[in-house]
């Protein structure tokens, strides 16, 4: 059942599955587009920033060159910060890379110790292009505060090494010119330059300034220059990327990548899968519970049913029968066949019982017309001739010819004892007229008397079992106890007669020396055919024998017939 259930989920789980991966990836190719045009705007942008920077520092950087001295660049300079808000500071550095003029956020800078920039990459590459340079992040010379400085070189005349003009772009307004603090929820966007140091980052964390090209996100930007990729963030956190470089003047330099994380993005489709999912398993649960309700309902008394019948016709009850359900086809066929087995079953073991009833009583037939044979001829015979012995001895003077006589008189009587004792266990009278408790107490007495056993015999039947089946546990309990005089060394043994099931049990048990069980399938040994005998004459007779021994611990022999009129 569980079974069809999962056939039957199987399709629209496919279909939810397959709808969920098309979902996500139209979300990716959305996301991807959304990061990328993202990018490239802020890179447009930041193209314009950076040239407007180019532009300023050559307009000025052509005053200066117009009119040099610290006078009128003071004056010139001192226009900035009233003008724009990009610029953290601007200086102008001589041939030697010392500054003599700048101002500040804050204003003109005025005396002050003497500040060199000569081994700056930026103002050393001003001179060699004499044209504009967007350096490297770094901290302004003038306001310490960390930044883009870009530089353009300030012309002296021919043969004469330039000057320097450069400016600190301020990040913050950069970033607020790019629009970057105004981006969508879950946007982030990062600014790294050509070795990977991260120049900024929205929102801000503490990467800004450190040199990370080993990161994911870095190396990829660094390598690809352009695109997108599903990497993960400077903060660890899975993301979608847009990357393109900033052009113009920045010279490739300069890139911006923006990102979403992959959560997010994949939101809307993972939140259906999981509630289609947790939807199917409710379905699932609530499908086997019906399934399992329903089945209890409609089979669970007719399996019941069937069960104890099973259980019934194991246990011998060939009787027993399932019910045969209505309407329900496959079931009734079950039922029917089952019924079919039992009933041809039953009619082999009455065939069984009958075939066995008629051996029984052939042999037992046979055992009472040869102990009749022996009773009216051989014992008949053993007692005249010794009769005969008696004359014969009573005559005689010589006294060892009457000594003779006398032994051979001593040897008949116990040849007549030897013939009763096997008289008895040939067809003892007691089995028939005083029952099996009896007749096996009349044969542990007449067997036993003289060995010095000590016996005890429990009977615990309602009544006598039927005459086939008496005999044949009569037979297997005498080559059991004929078992125990002969090997077991015992000084008590115990039987115990009962009722038990739908037959009739014998159970023999012995304190004396024990031996080690045979394997089941193992030949017999030497001296232990009596078992086997004992085992196939229960085993055909459709009982059951078992054996528990162990040395020095003795022996139970227990052995169960059953009754065909049992209950």
């Amino acid at each position: 059942m569980l079974m069809l259930v999962l056939v039957a989920l199987a399709p629209p789980t496919v279909v939810a599955v397959t709808v969920a991966l098309e979902e996500r990836s139209e979300n990716r190719e959305h996301a991807q587009g959304d990061v990328l045009d993202a990018t490239r705007l802020a890179a447009v942008d930041a193209t314009a920033a950076v040239d407007a920077t180019a532009s300023f520092l050559a307009a000025v950087g052509e005053d200066l060159a117009a009119r040099p001295g610290v006078e009128y660049c003071e004056r010139l300079l001192a226009i900035v910060p009233r003008a724009t808000d990009w610029y953290s500071s601007v200086g102008v550095a001589g041939p030697g890379g010392r500054v003599h003029c700048g101002t500040t956020a804050r204003g003109l800078i005025r005396q002050m110790d003497p500040i060199d920039v000569s081994r700056a990459g930026w103002f050393r590459r001003a001179q060699r292009t004499r044209g504009f340079v967007l350096g490297e992040f770094g901290a302004g010379p003038l306001s310490g505060m960390d930044a883009l400085i870009g530089s353009h070189a300030v012309a002296r005349g021919p043969g004469r090494r330039p000057g320097v003009i450069f400016a600190t772009l301020d990040l913050q307004e950069l970033t607020q010119t790019l629009g970057l603090h105004a981006a969508p929820h879950d946007t982030t966007f990062v600014i790294i330059d050509h070795r990977g140091t991260v120049v900024a980052r929205v929102p801000a964390n503490g990467l800004v300034g450190r040199r990370l090209p080993e990161r994911p996100l870095v190396a990829t930007v660094l390598e690809r220059r352009e695109g997108t990729a599903e990497v993960e963030g400077l903060d660890g956190v899975q993301r979608i990327f847009g990357f393109a470089p900033v052009g113009g003047n920045a010279n490739g330099r300069l890139f911006i990548a923006a990102g979403r994380t992959s959560e997010n993005v994949f939101a809307d489709p993972n939140h259906d899968l999981r509630r289609f999912l947790m939807l199917a398993a409710l379905g699932l649960v609530l499908a086997l519970a019906l399934t399992y309700a329903a089945t209890k309902l409609l089979l669970g008394r007719w399996t019941s049913a069937v069960v104890d019948a099973a259980r019934s016709f194991g246990a011998g009850d060939l009787t027993a029968r399932a019910p045969v359900p209505r309407r329900l086809g496959e079931l009734s066929e079950v039922a029917n066949a089952l019924n079919s087995a039992a009933e041809e079953i039953e009619q082999r073991e009455e065939a069984h019982t009958r075939l066995l009833a008629e051996l029984v009583a052939a042999e037992e037939e046979t055992r009472r017309r040869i102990a009749a044979d022996i009773h009216d001829d051989t014992a008949q015979a053993v007692a005249a001739a010794g009769l005969r012995i008696d004359a014969l001895a009573a005559d005689l003077k010589d006294p060892a010819a009457r000594e003779t006589a006398l032994n051979a008189r001593v040897a008949l009587v116990e040849a007549n004892r030897r013939l009763r004792r096997l008289l008895f266990e040939l067809r003892p009278p007691a089995l028939d007229e005083a029952g099996l408790a009896a007749a096996l107490e009349l044969f542990l007495t007449d067997a036993f008397g003289d060995d010095g056993f000590d016996w005890r015999v429990e009977n615990r039947l309602d009544g006598e079992p039927e005459p086939e089946v008496r005999a044949i546990l009569y037979r297997v309990a005498l080559e059991a106890l004929t078992n125990v005089r002969k090997h077991a060394q015992a000084s008590v043994v115990d039987v115990r007669v009962e009722r038990r099931g739908v037959g009739v049990a014998v159970r023999i048990r012995d304190d004396g020396d024990g031996f080690e069980l045979p394997e089941p399938d193992a030949p017999p040994a030497p001296g232990h055919f009596g078992l086997v005998s004992m085992r196939e004459r229960a085993e055909a007779a459709g009982g059951r024998l078992a054996m528990t021994s162990a040395p020095g611990q003795g022996t139970t022999v227990d052995f169960w017939m059953p009754e065909q009129n049992g209950a």
